[in-house]
């Protein structure tokens, strides 16, 4: 855990670093390169187009869900990440239709967040109305009690159901969840698309501190989010917000996830990594790919001398 907490205190710190040293190379373009690393290509001038989502059984098919659409240039990347696109809809597409087509599913992919805001809302309004029934049948028992065990109720001994207390509080939770319901269905929620955000890289290197082992691209995602339900009766359940992610997004490669010639789906050729998770049971195995014309490619971690890598000794696997 201690290794983990200090990779996500590394890239945290880093993200809100600007202008990082290092030699550079001539930026490359993606879909035309022999090899391909994702910080390097990361700095053309033009857009390039990288699509992350999850391996099926450690393998990428047609259908393999595809959570993120990122367009990175000059070394800062836009994360769109309520597209649920598929490889069907990116089939023979450009990049500029590929961005295109981004920035109009993950407007869409609002429409889906507040749905299920409003069925969830839906249904906390239905149970605390069954909950106001039960207190109000209960009242009948609760009138038939003594008050010593009234009294104990109140301290928890025995149940208040039926208790004018129990009857009232559940009464405010039926007026609370037809407020959010009603409100909600009222709103209007204005889309904001994600900023763009600085690429954070980091590498670990071998011992003779030339080849590199393992690689850390991090940057900063943005999320669209309603409050979660819970004992505080003053928050407001029809509230979205867009905000940063805490801790940002953090992608780790290292030289098993290394794509050595392109894969083809549904006709287009693709290079990149293979994201493996086998130290954290918490995250699932994933993918960083892009399109390439070139049907030598192959993919590559980025050099520790490309402009705005930083190496650090602490393991970016090995947690």
């Amino acid at each position: 855990m201690r290794k983990k907490e200090t990779l996500l205190a590394i890239f945290v710190l880093g993200i809100g670093l600007t202008g990082l040293a290092g030699c550079g190379h001539d930026p490359e373009d993606a879909e035309k390169a022999n090899s391909v690393a994702f910080m390097k290509t990361s700095k053309n001038k033009q857009p390039q187009v990288w699509f992350k989502g999850e391996l099926d059984d450690g393998e990428i098919h047609k259908d393999s869900a595809i959570n993120d659409v990122l367009v990175t240039k000059n070394g800062k990347v836009t994360d769109y990440s309520m597209t649920n696109i598929t490889f069907q809809q990116i089939k023979g597409k450009n990049n500029d239709q590929l961005i295109k087509l981004a920035k109009t599913l993950d407007k869409k992919g609002l429409k889906p967040v507040i749905a299920s805001q409003k069925s969830l809302l839906k249904e906390q309004l239905i149970t605390a109305k069954k909950n106001l029934k039960e207190q109000q049948s209960s009242k009948k028992d609760w009138d038939k009690l003594s008050d010593a065990e009234k009294d104990a109720a109140k301290f928890g001994s025995l149940s208040d159901a039926g208790s004018p207390e129990s009857i009232r509080d559940a009464q405010k939770q039926v007026n609370q969840y037809t407020t959010f319901v009603n409100q909600i269905s009222q709103k209007k929620y204005p889309y904001i698309a994600p900023k763009t955000s600085p690429i954070v890289a980091y590498v670990n290197t071998d011992d003779n501190d030339k080849s590199v082992t393992a690689e850390l691209l991090g940057w900063q995602g943005y999320t669209f989010t309603f409050p979660v339900a819970d004992n505080n009766d003053q928050k407001d359940l029809t509230k979205l917000t867009h905000k940063a992610d805490t801790t940002g997004r953090i992608n780790k490669m290292d030289l098993n996830g290394i794509m050595g010639a392109p894969i083809s789906i549904l006709g287009d050729k693709y290079i990149g990594y293979y994201l493996y998770s086998e130290n954290d049971d918490s995250q699932e195995d994933t993918f960083l790919i892009t399109k390439t014309q070139n049907s030598k490619a192959k993919a590559q971690l980025d050099e520790a001398k490309t402009s705005g890598i930083k190496k650090t000794n602490t393991s970016l696997t090995e947690y």
